[in-house]
C-alpha cells in the first residue's frame, strides 16, 4: 500500500504483522498443539518474518509535473492551443528600424534606427481560439544607397493586440539630424526621437517603449543609441569621422553601432535598431512573440 509522507499506514501495517507473529510464537510454544497445528503456525510465522525482513517502503508519491507550454515565434506562424492550462501570457516585440546610410563628404550624417516596442498581455485560455495567427514584424532592411533606413514591422497576436516597430534612421547631407523614433505603445504613436545636438542620451519614453536611435549634432558629433528596458534599444549614429555605440536593453535587443568607414552594425533581436553606416546601414533586429500557457 502506498503511504502518506509521514509513513503512518506503513507503520500501522508493520506493527500488525509483528503483533500477529508474536502471537503465533506464543501459540507454537503451547504443549497441547498437534503436529499439524504447529506446522501451520510455523508457516504463518515464516510469512510474517518475510514481510518484516523486507525494506520499509518509505517513498513519497511523486507529484505530477506542473506542465507549462511555451511557443516562441521568431518568424510569423500559427500558435496552437495546448490541451492543458488555463492562463496565457503573450509577450511581443516589434521589429527595429534600420539605420540611415551616407557616404557623402562633409558632415554626412547617418542616424541610428529606433527600437521596437514591447507589449505583454494575459488571457484566459478559454478566450482564445484553437489557433491564433502570429505575425512577427521583420527588422527594417539595411540600405546601401544614400537614403533613410526602413521602419521595423509590427508584431501581432491574432487580432488581439500589436507591438509596433521602430522608426528608420535618417540620411542627412549636413547639419543636425534626429535618430529614428523608438516605437510607442499605441497605434500611430512614435514614442520619442533622439534630439539632434543633445549631448546626453535620450532613452525610451516608458518601460515598454522602444528607444530612439542616436542622432547627430552636426560635424563629428554622432550620438549613441538610446537605452531601453523591455523594448528594443536604439542604433548608434555616424557623423563625419565620428561614430557611436548602439544602446542596450534589459529584455529587448541591443542597438547596432554606427560606423564611419564601414557597415553599420545590425540591431539584435528582438527589436533592436540598426546603426547608421557609410558603406551600408545596419538592419533592424526582427521582432518576436512568446506565448506561455500555465
Amino acid at each position: 500500500m502506498r503511504m502518506p509522507a509521514d509513513n503512518t499506514l506503513v507503520d500501522i501495517e508493520r506493527r500488525a504483522v509483528r503483533d500477529w507473529r508474536n502471537y503465533f510464537l506464543r501459540l507454537e510454544a503451547a504443549t497441547d498443539l498437534s503436529a499439524s497445528d504447529v506446522a501451520t503456525l510455523k508457516t504463518f510465522i515464516a510469512a510474517a518474518e518475510e514481510i518484516l525482513a523486507a525494506p520499509e517502503d518509505s517513498e513519497i508519491p511523486e507529484a505530477d509535473p506542473y506542465a507549462v507550454d511555451v511557443q516562441q515565434f521568431d518568424a510569423s506562424g500559427t500558435w496552437i492551443k495546448p490541451s492543458f492550462g488555463s492562463i496565457v501570457r503573450v509577450q511581443m516585440w516589434g521589429g527595429g528600424g534600420s539605420g540611415g546610410r551616407n557616404n557623402l563628404p562633409g558632415d554626412n550624417n547617418a542616424t541610428g534606427g529606433g527600437g521596437g516596442a514591447h507589449r505583454e498581455e494575459w488571457f484566459l485560455l478559454s478566450a482564445l481560439g484553437d489557433t491564433e495567427t502570429v505575425t512577427v514584424g521583420a527588422g527594417g532592411a539595411a540600405v546601401s544607397s544614400n537614403t533613410n533606413g526602413n521602419a521595423g514591422g509590427d508584431t501581432s497576436f491574432g487580432s488581439l493586440f500589436t507591438a509596433f516597430g521602430g522608426g528608420p534612421g535618417l540620411f542627412d547631407a549636413g547639419g543636425a539630424a534626429n535618430g529614428g523614433y523608438g516605437a510607442g505603445l499605441t497605434s500611430g504613436a512614435t514614442g520619442i526621437e533622439a534630439t539632434a545636438g543633445s549631448g546626453t542620451l535620450t532613452h525610451a519614453a516608458s518601460i515598454d517603449a522602444g528607444a530612439p536611435g542616436g542622432g547627430s549634432g552636426g560635424l563629428n558629433t554622432a550620438r549613441a543609441g538610446g537605452d531601453a528596458i523591455r523594448g528594443g534599444a536604439g542604433g548608434g549614429a555616424k557623423s563625419g569621422t565620428d561614430d557611436s555605440l548602439g544602446g542596450t536593453s534589459s529584455t529587448g535587443g541591443d542597438g547596432g553601432d554606427g560606423s564611419t568607414g564601414a557597415d553599420g552594425s545590425p540591431g539584435q533581436a528582438p527589436g533592436g535598431g540598426g546603426g547608421g553606416g557609410s558603406s551600408s546601414s545596419g538592419a533592424g533586429g526582427d521582432g518576436r512573440c512568446i506565448v506561455t500557457v500555465f
